[in-house]
């Protein structure tokens, strides 16, 4: 894996600018391409390159290269592991210990993103 692109992607983590990786991983797809940045080196993904794309539980698509979506796998583990927090099952950030939080089903969420997912149901 190149260094600047995971320590790009755990930039993005440490920020909010990316979400950690759903566990378990959500809907995904793969396929060639269509020169749409992707989420972890803002670089184009050209139609001779495969294209990894989820959906987010927020509505959100990411989107990236194959090394750039492993890497976000492999530092979205370690962050979460590292700083041993709850991760939201909603949107994906840790949940913080002064951050109100819902468990239902084994499911941990922000309190605010459990309102906003109750309203959907």
């Amino acid at each position: 894996m190149n260094p600047d692109v995971a320590s790009s992607i755990r930039a993005k983590i440490a920020t909010g600018r990316l979400p950690l990786p759903a566990n378990p991983p959500g809907k995904m797809w793969v396929g060639p391409g269509n020169v749409r940045p992707c989420d972890g080196c803002d670089q184009p993904i050209t139609d001779a390159e495969m294209e990894y794309e989820t959906d987010l539980p927020t509505g959100q698509t990411i989107r990236f290269h194959r090394p750039c979506f492993e890497a976000w796998q492999t530092e979205g583990a370690g962050a979460c592991s590292f700083r041993g927090m709850p991760v939201c099952a909603y949107c994906g950030k840790p949940i913080e210990p002064t951050e109100s939080k819902v468990t239902v089903e084994g499911e941990v969420y922000h309190g605010i993103c459990w309102e906003r997912t109750s309203r959907r149901r």
